[in-house]
């Protein structure tokens, strides 16, 4: 079951990844990211709604595709900013708080299992995921800002 889940998710991630690698640029990479707190947000809503196994593979699928789109486009975004000097200092501060903060919300997140059981948790999380969407969109200056479209890397 567990495998059944954790494949759908990496084939989520592969499939967007592969599909932002074969584009030559993406325009508002900095909204899709932004976006991608919405989707999230649904999709956890969904999951907590306890759907079919087939529909949840459905859904950790799309979950896992939604990451891979706001982690490559964040990775993207943050390599194509920094200064050529910081890149590496940049993108090693990015990595720390991206995959650093992953024991910090699983534990918080096993405790409220714990307190409050799974679904109520996805719930919660995808309310989060929806204040996060807002707060973005309304208070965010990524919307009032011009953004060039992040290029495809050059790794040659």
């Amino acid at each position: 079951y567990y495998a059944w889940l954790q494949f759908a998710f990496v084939m989520g991630t592969l499939v967007s990844t592969y599909v932002l690698m074969r584009k030559d640029e993406v325009v508002h990479s900095l909204r899709a990211i932004v976006f991608c707190w919405l989707y999230s947000g649904v999709i956890l809503l969904a999951i907590s709604k306890q759907p079919t196994f087939w529909g949840l593979l459905a859904l950790v699928f799309f979950w896992g595709v939604v990451v891979g789109v706001s982690a490559s486009l964040g990775r993207a975004f943050m390599q194509a900013k920094a200064k050529p000097a910081f890149k590496g200092r940049a993108m090693s501060i990015y990595q720390l708080a991206l995959f650093g903060c992953a024991p910090l919300g699983a534990l918080i997140t096993g405790h409220l299992v714990d307190h409050l059981g799974m679904l109520p948790t996805l719930s919660w999380a995808g309310y989060i995921s929806f204040g996060v969407f807002a707060f973005c969109l309304l208070l965010s200056p990524v919307w009032k800002q011009e953004e060039a479209p992040v290029e495809k890397l050059d790794n040659g």
